[in-house]
């Protein structure tokens, strides 16, 4: 098992999860139940969808104008807190270099114009290829 699948296996995730949020969307904005979504629908949908922004917004605004009383502990709170938040950014963002990394040295990739690909054993892949993407693993896991 080598990243190619494990990256097919995650694309078919995204594909099964975009696909049954669409689906909830539609039946949410297809009040009628006759599998179309009509003028009225479409209209009444973006109206519940302006009105679910507006909400957003006003609750945005509402936190950012509770900032201006914001007390010394609350700074420093809030110092910590993105601390932390760029702390996990950059071991997020080594972990996605290591998998890039792991990406291009996916021994199994070598054969991939063989004609019985995809297959257990590649001669194209040397062992120093399997070495390194070994190494890439282990360093992966422990970020």
């Amino acid at each position: 098992v080598g990243m190619g699948r494990l990256l097919m296996l995650q694309l078919h995730r995204v594909w099964i999860w975009s696909r049954d949020t669409m689906r909830r969307i539609i039946a949410d904005i297809d009040t009628d139940g006759n599998g179309e979504i009509d003028w009225e629908e479409m209209k009444e949908a973006l109206s519940r969808f302006k009105d679910t922004v507006k909400g957003e917004i006003r609750k945005a605004l509402k936190v950012l104008r509770n900032d201006e009383d914001v007390e010394e502990s609350d700074t420093s709170k809030k110092d910590l807190a993105n601390q932390e938040k760029n702390t996990y950014n950059r071991i997020s963002f080594t972990v996605m270099l290591m998998l890039v990394l792991m990406m291009f040295l996916e021994p199994m990739l070598r054969c991939a114009n063989s004609p019985d690909w995809p297959t257990d054993q590649c001669p194209e892949a040397t062992a120093e290829i399997f070495y390194w993407y070994s190494v890439c693993g282990m360093i992966a896991m422990i970020v």
